[in-house]
């Protein structure tokens, strides 16, 4: 039954429910009064509820059913970025082979000797990393709520994943087990030029030789360009990302960067955990607070979780602070 709970079906769930009350009467009639307690703690903090105003009270039936949810917070490049580099599937630790220096070809005359070279190898490693999301709702509110607030959840959860990844890769944060470094870690800084032009050579030298380079800015910045006309006969991609600041231009050799990604984000649904309610809750669900059954009070919660990682070789990443132009 367990094995047969609705995660992403729109079927009731009725192993789950079945389950935990079968073992909270089981642990009461063996006296073991501590462990049905933890199969039906108490709450102590209230979910997405429809009469909290502000959060979901407005999805209930006074929303038309044409509602559209915008949730427009800033231009991302990261995935424009993801697509020119080189992709793989994320599942453990992925090595990926480079080649530094290449072997040395000449044109040599009939009966001479061929000169002998090396190539030279190297590699860099992604590790498996995941941005996660959780977030819980009154079954009340999903009963009567139009549009469906697991809808509206799976489109805020997939905005804050898409900011999660886009803040975590232009970043200079240093690699940890949560999460990969930052793309601009250890980045070449480039002294900022008297116009974009001159900017742009700057990076391409910095990072050379540039096998397929993209420029990055603010969207402000890149609507300025373009309204300059800085971008009519300019042949290389210039994205736009509400993760960097207007005073800065980045490049970026996607030949240099491997991706790794474990799928499309993932939803899953439960009513039967216990969780604790904070943005940053200790490892130890006793020792968090507020801690709430969601068998209890009749709720449920909906967890977002999408694999990606990545990694850099070389010169990759070039940067110029303080645009002057």
């Amino acid at each position: 039954m367990r094995r047969n709970r609705r995660d992403e079906r729109d079927e009731p769930d009725l192993g789950g429910p079945f389950i935990a009350q079968a073992a909270a009467s089981i642990m009461n009639h063996l006296k073991r009064h501590d462990l049905a307690e933890q199969w039906l703690r108490r709450a102590v903090a209230n979910p997405a509820q429809t009469t909290v105003p502000g959060w979901a009270s407005e999805l209930a039936q006074s929303v038309t059913a044409n509602f559209i949810l915008s949730l427009s917070s800033g231009s991302k490049a990261a995935p424009a970025v993801f697509a020119r580099a080189h992709a793989i599937q994320l599942s453990a630790l992925t090595r990926a082979v480079s080649v530094d220096a290449t072997a040395v070809a000449l044109f040599v005359s009939e009966g001479n000797a061929i000169g002998v070279s090396q190539a030279t190898l190297s590699s860099a490693s992604v590790l498996p990393h995941a941005v996660k999301c959780l977030v819980t709702y009154t079954d009340e509110l999903a009963d009567h709520s139009a549009p469906t607030i697991e809808t509206i959840l799976r489109q805020i959860m997939n905005e804050a994943v898409a900011e999660a990844v886009e803040a975590g890769f232009f970043s200079d944060d240093a690699a940890s087990s949560a999460n990969p470094a930052g793309v601009l870690l250890g980045a070449t800084t480039v002294a900022p030029g008297a116009t974009f032009a001159a900017d742009v050579q700057g990076l391409v030298a910095a990072i050379a030789p540039a096998t397929d380079p993209l420029f990055v800015v603010s969207p402000a910045r890149r609507a300025a360009i373009a309204a300059a006309g800085g971008l009519v006969s300019f042949d290389y991609p210039l994205l736009a990302s509400s993760a960097v600041g207007d005073d800065t231009l980045i490049a970026i050799d996607a030949a240099k960067l491997m991706v790794g990604f474990g799928g499309a984000p993932g939803f899953k649904s439960s009513s039967e955990a216990a969780l604790v309610e904070d943005t940053a809750p200790p490892n130890d669900l006793m020792t968090g607070s507020p801690v709430r059954s969601l068998w209890q009070t009749n709720s449920s919660s909906l967890k977002c979780t999408l694999p990606v990682s990545w990694a850099t070789k070389g010169a990759t990443v070039a940067v110029v602070t303080g645009i002057t132009w």
